[in-house]
């Protein structure tokens, strides 16, 4: 039944791509891009807030290209420091620019970028603005938003159990509701001064009551401060750093080589607060950055509360197995591990920026409160977690006329190196190439190291990336890579020293001035290890990964956008059955000219021989929140966003989505378990400004 689902949505796709010749890119195209690369690369729970909050930002307040400041232009943080410096050099010689277009006029901003670029400025006469502390409360802005959602089925996580099952199992049911409540107020004077404060109860997790007796299991809050006088970032509470290309200190969000995939390398930003909820990779204290003249100095000192499971509760030794950086605390074992653990970090940046050429040298000093137990994995062996880490680096850019350098070398506390070194070279205003090559020893170790690469961790890998993006013709932009990696060491899963390859290519075409076609592929070879019953051994074999993609997005009215893909994906490792994967995407946005609602809906069907063979999709969501579920076996998934906004009302967003197995009785496993084979959540958002 569902090959004939299939071939009928192929049939409704095609004739809506025949049929409508009209269409509108999507400003966000790129976020989707970058998004679902990153977290098709790993099964981890990835927190996107941080990331859509730097686009919302810029769309509430653009960039003035006439501001003669870099570190303004610096907020158009996917321009290299090139593009920015040629964009100050122009009005610092020919005065205001008077239209968007003029930036056409600048070597290296291409029709790409300009396109980018153009929803996040705003051209107007350039005002020095002197901070008076008077009008901060008065004309600052604030925001208020509230968020509820969950999972309309029983879970058996939140079924009744018998206290003879508790007993003998504390961890056989979680402490709280299904529901994940979240609120977040932030207050905002012209993004120079701004405070905020979070808080996130995840399902399963108690609320004000038995191991949550103060609400919220998870707060964050921030008190930021910048350009005020020679004080050029300032904070107290939660923040992040960034620094070089994030070998030695970058905390937060990296998209590594899914950024660089796309033609943006990593733009280190200094200090910024924290509005994620992520509950571990942050830091919390006190940090600041002072300027004078060519030159920054940033100190910083924090002290972090992380949760680990101790190796033993009866020993005496006080031996700490692992970190957990999930931020769950739905059973007893999970709360019983909450803060076991602290973190004290500090350390500084001095940076001195010229026009042509910036270097930087950063240290960061970490300690753990506890020892951890040896373990006894032989691919761990170089990779011990230590109780106290020092990590020093220097990093550098040169900026000439077509082409930027970069790189940074990091020492650890034992004497280990990272190393990684880039080069852009703008060869053409159409073509612009980037090669990355990186090289972490198997024994370099350092707990905020978040660059460039394969491995989850900055250690036991080297290689070769090689990028390019072109504007082939006036209609057409195109974006490949190739990655050649390998590993000198053992890793998760392989056991044996191994290589790999990367390859992708996604080629944009618009048809007409609102029609945009995409086609995208990406292939790729690793090692990966296969079980061999009949020599009762473990070898490594090849995964071979193949994934196509075909996107349609046109716009017959002008409030009504639709858009239609067809995604497949093969999959093989060495000897065992290859695996196939297809999905049909029909995205409908309307929003009517007569009412204050924006709808936007989707209906997909998938079919995968199994969970290798997974396809990620990119969902729209409630501001701040991002939704990519995996589709995986037989069935479809539909999903329904309805926003009301309206002048001087509360922004009001309501999402609902499910997701049908067609040949499943049960959906999940352990505590998340349904019986039945359908799963329906519902998201209910309210934002306030005021």
């Amino acid at each position: 039944m569902i090959k004939y689902n299939l071939l009928w949505v192929l049939m409704l796709t095609m004739f809506g791509v025949w049929n409508t010749l009209y269409a509108q890119v999507e400003t966000d195209s790129v976020i989707q891009n970058q998004v679902e690369l990153l977290v098709s690369r790993s099964d981890a729970d990835h927190d996107f807030v941080e990331f859509a909050e730097d686009y919302q930002w810029l769309l509430n307040n653009p960039v003035n290209i006439n501001s003669r400041s870099l570190r303004e232009l610096g907020r158009l943080f996917f321009l290299s420091k090139p593009q920015q410096y040629r964009i100050l050099a122009y009005t610092s010689t020919y005065g205001d620019m008077v239209s968007e277009y003029e930036l056409a006029q600048i070597e290296g901003i291409d029709s790409a970028t300009l396109s980018l670029i153009k929803t996040y400025i705003i051209i107007k006469p350039s005002v020095h603005d002197t901070l008076r502390f008077s009008n901060v409360f008065k004309y600052g802005r604030n925001q208020l938003l509230v968020r509820y959602q969950s999972v309309l089925q029983d879970q058996l996580g939140y079924t009744a159990a018998s206290d003879s099952l508790l007993s003998a199992n504390p961890d056989a049911r979680y402490l709280g509701d299904a529901s994940r409540v979240y609120f977040r107020y932030s207050f905002d004077y012209k993004g120079r001064v701004r405070f905020g404060l979070l808080g996130d109860k995840d399902p399963g997790e108690a609320f004000f009551k038995g191991s949550q007796p103060n609400g919220f299991d998870f707060y964050s809050g921030y008190a930021w401060a910048s350009d005020i006088g020679f004080i050029k970032q300032m904070v107290l509470g939660d923040y992040h750093l960034s620094f070089g290309q994030g070998l030695t200190l970058w905390s937060g969000l990296s998209f590594g080589k899914s950024g660089y995939g796309l033609g943006f390398a990593h733009q280190a930003r200094g200090i910024r607060a924290n509005t994620s909820s992520n509950e571990a990779m942050f830091m919390r204290g006190a940090a600041l950055t002072m300027g004078l003249g060519d030159f920054e100095a940033t100190a910083f000192a924090s002290l972090l509360p992380i949760d680990a499971s101790v190796q033993n509760s009866d020993s005496a030794d006080g031996l700490f197995r692992s970190l957990d950086i999930t931020g769950l605390h739905r059973t007893p074992s999970e709360v019983a591990a909450k803060g076991n653990l602290s973190i004290t970090s500090f350390g500084g940046n001095l940076t001195l920026s010229k026009s042509i050429f910036s270097v930087g040298l950063t240290a960061v000093a970490t300690q753990f409160s506890g020892e951890f137990q040896p373990t006894g994995s032989l691919y761990q062996l170089f990779q011990l977690q230590q109780s106290k880490e020092l990590a020093v680096g220097i990093n550098g850019k040169l900026y000439l006329r077509k082409t930027e350098f970069a790189g940074e070398f990091t020492r650890d506390r034992n004497g280990y190196f990272a190393a990684l070194v880039s080069g852009a070279f703008q060869l053409d205003p159409r073509f612009l190439m980037t090669l990355v090559y990186r090289n972490y020893d198997k024994s370099f170790k350092n707990f905020y190291a978040n660059s460039f690469g394969e491995n989850s961790q900055n250690a036991n890998e080297e290689g070769l990336f090689i990028g390019i993006r072109s504007n082939p013709g006036r209609r057409l932009e195109v974006f490949t890579y190739a990655d050649f990696y390998r590993f000198p060491w053992l890793k998760y899963r392989v056991d044996a020293p191994s290589t790999g390859q990367e390859f992708f290519a996604q080629a944009i075409y618009n048809l007409k001035r609102t029609t945009q076609l995409t086609l995208r592929y990406r292939y790729e070879t690793k090692p990966l290890n296969v079980s061999n019953s009949q020599i009762l051994a473990t070898e490594v074999g090849t995964v071979n990964y193949h994934n196509f993609r075909a996107q349609l997005q046109y716009q017959p009215l002008p409030n009504l956008i639709f858009a239609n893909r067809i995604e497949m994906v093969l999959y093989k490792l060495a000897s065992s059955a290859q695996e196939q994967g297809v999905a049909l995407l029909q995205d409908v946005t309307w929003k009517p000219d007569f009412l204050p609602l924006a709808f936007t809906a989707r209906y997909a069907l998938f079919s995968t021989d199994g969970y290798n063979s997974r396809i990620y999709t990119y969902e729209r969501d409630v501001l701040y929140s991002f939704s990519v579920p995996a589709l995986y076996d037989h069935g479809s998934r539909a999903y329904l966003l309805v926003k009301f906004r309206k002048e001087n009302w509360p922004d009001i967003s309501l999402r609902w989505g499910t997701t049908v197995f067609s040949q499943a009785q049960v959906i999940g496993s352990g505590l998340d378990q349904i019986d039945g084979n359908s799963k329906t959540e519902l998201k209910v958002q309210v934002l306030y400004k005021f």
